[in-house]
């Protein structure tokens, strides 16, 4: 039988291209993941690592802030637990509130499965860290750059930050602290964390994991939650604790579903994005590149398999308006859109190869940021008869692939 690669809500392409021709299956965890998120939270915070329960940090009259990163899977089920856990244990509705990221989707009500009187009490805050009024000065960082951070969590007496564990390989990973800080504070911030070298450069992912925990230091968190995701926008573990505890547990667990370790790299490697709409973004876009170029032959071929349908930001533009990919990718490492580190991925994969995408967006679009549109499933199958060599990469924003040989050299 032909394996078979799963994209988007529902959809799946076979390759029926010989099992020789395939050098491995990266599968997204599927057995395992929580039937009921919501009360995996409620348990997590009732008996949480290296902390003790979460009531006991919180007295009658205490304002509670929940501050919900972007990309949290399952987000809806997340903060009902929360509230669950915090309502049970004696805080009152109104005094919770929700704050979540800009960049998250205000479509959808983060308070949507709460019972109906209690989501009218809990407040719910969008960050605009273009809001001066919004932001408050925390203070000074180890490299005196101000630290600025919602209001609302300035002046909560307790923070409850909810974020998506991710790979510390992954694109844009900024460690336990990650979906804390910069979402939360001000543009200047996000900005930084948002050029290319900072998702590029290992030293400057090191500085911006710093900052970040320092800001979580300077805020006072000393409890986190984490959801390591399992396949199709699932969840499959549920941490809460001691930050530092959590993220060695969470990266533990994450690690054990979204490593895959391969034997060689493949001429040609397929990719998917699982998941609903708000995983379709292109910010998983590039995290989905990143991680195929890791197994992929140098002037290999990449083909992502997505459900994208969301217009390109300003730094996308640059590929477009370029005249070649290094005019580009000057022009890009100098741009701060929200888009930037995605544009800079995709340039430097296509210098390296080719891509091909499978999304809803219109062909002439995909053809002018360099990449070659794909009409159906049965196009990236005859694409890989053209190959000698294939990898599977599943729910390829979550995977962090390694080839055998080249990590054993690294570590040597």
């Amino acid at each position: 039988m032909p394996p078979t690669l799963f994209y988007g809500v529902d959809a799946s392409l076979s390759l029926d291209v010989g099992p020789d021709a395939v050098l491995a299956e990266c599968r997204a965890p599927r057995e395992g993941s929580i039937a009921d998120p919501a009360a995996a939270v409620t348990t997590a915070l009732a008996a949480p690592l290296d902390f003790p329960p979460v009531s006991r940090a919180a007295v009658p009259g205490d304002r509670i802030a929940i501050a919900l990163a972007d990309g949290v899977p399952r987000s809806q089920a997340a903060v009902a637990g929360v509230v669950k856990y915090l309502v049970e244990t004696g805080t009152l509705p109104e005094a919770i509130t929700v704050v979540r990221a800009s960049n998250g989707h205000a479509d959808v009500d983060p308070r949507a499965q709460l019972p109906a009187e209690m989501a009218g009490q809990v407040g719910l805050v969008t960050h605009d860290p273009d809001d001066r009024a919004q932001l408050a000065y925390l203070a000074a960082s180890h490299e005196q750059r101000p630290i600025f951070v919602n209001r609302t969590l300035f002046d909560a007496d307790l923070v409850l930050p909810i974020g998506c564990q991710r790979l510390d390989e992954s694109l844009g990973a900024y460690g336990v602290h990650g979906g804390l800080f910069p979402s939360f504070a001000d543009r200047d911030s996000i900005d930084r964390f948002r050029a290319p070298s900072s998702a590029e450069s290992k030293i400057h992912v090191a500085r911006r994991r710093q900052e970040a925990d320092e800001a979580a230091r300077q805020l006072g968190i000393f409890i986190t939650i984490q959801l390591v995701p399992a396949a199709e926008g699932h969840v499959l573990h549920v941490v809460a604790g001691e930050p530092t505890s959590v993220a060695r547990q969470a990266a533990a667990l994450c690690a054990a579903a979204w490593h895959h370790s391969v034997r060689r790299r493949a001429s040609l490697v397929v990719a998917s994005i699982g998941g609903d709409p708000h995983e379709q973004s292109w910010d998983n876009l590039a995290r989905a590149l990143a991680a195929a170029s890791r197994v992929a032959e140098p002037g290999g071929a990449i083909a992502l398999c997505t459900e994208l349908a969301v217009s390109p930001g300003t730094a996308l533009d640059h590929l477009s308006a370029a005249q070649n990919l290094s005019a580009a990718l000057r022009e890009i490492r100098r741009d701060r859109s929200d888009d930037a580190w995605t544009a800079s991925q995709l340039a430097q994969q296509l210098d390296r190869g080719s891509i091909y995408l499978l999304s809803e967006l219109d062909d002439e679009l995909v053809e002018s940021l360099g990449m070659a549109p794909v009409q159906s499933p049965e196009e990236i199958e005859r694409l890989a008869h053209h190959h000698d060599t294939c990898i599977l990469l599943e729910d390829a924003q979550y995977a962090v692939p390694t080839v055998e040989d080249e990590a054993e050299a690294e570590l040597a």
